[in-house]
Parts: structure tokens; C-alpha cells; sequence
């Protein structure tokens, strides 16, 4: 059994798995994660016309780079 990812939000945003912290990166980073994490197990849907094509490229890059970071040694 591996050890439990942690979200926290109130206060610092942090994560953890067990007790080791993952870096999340800069305010931009945190945000976003805490709007996801708000709508954990929910569908979020944005409709196409209200965002740039950009942004669906940079939300793929964000859910990489945060994939990539929890597996790095803090």
C-alpha cells in the first residue's frame, strides 16, 4: 500500500504523500489546484469559446508538470 497523497487548502496550500511535501510551484499553480481540487469528482467543463486555444494547452502542461513534481524528491 502506498502512502497517502494530502491536499491542504485552508491556510498554505500544500501537498503530501505521507509525510514527504511536494512542491507545487508558484500562485498561478496553486490556484488552479484549488479549483480542481473544490470540484474534486466533478466534470469541469469549459466551453471552447470562452477560452483561448492557449489555455487548453497550458491546464495539459500544468497536469504534467504537477504529475512530474510529485514524483520528485522534495
Amino acid at each position: 500500500m502506498g502512502d497517502q497523497l494530502t491536499f491542504r487548502i485552508l491556510g498554505p496550500t500544500s501537498v503530501h504523500v505521507g509525510d514527504r511535501a511536494i512542491r507545487i510551484g508558484g500562485a498561478r499553480n496553486r490556484v488552479v489546484l484549488v479549483l480542481l481540487l473544490l470540484h474534486a469528482g466533478r466534470v469541469v467543463v469549459v466551453r471552447q469559446e470562452d477560452i483561448p486555444l492557449t489555455v487548453t494547452g497550458k491546464v495539459r502542461k500544468f497536469l504534467l508538470r504537477q504529475q512530474h513534481l510529485s514524483k520528485e524528491p522534495t
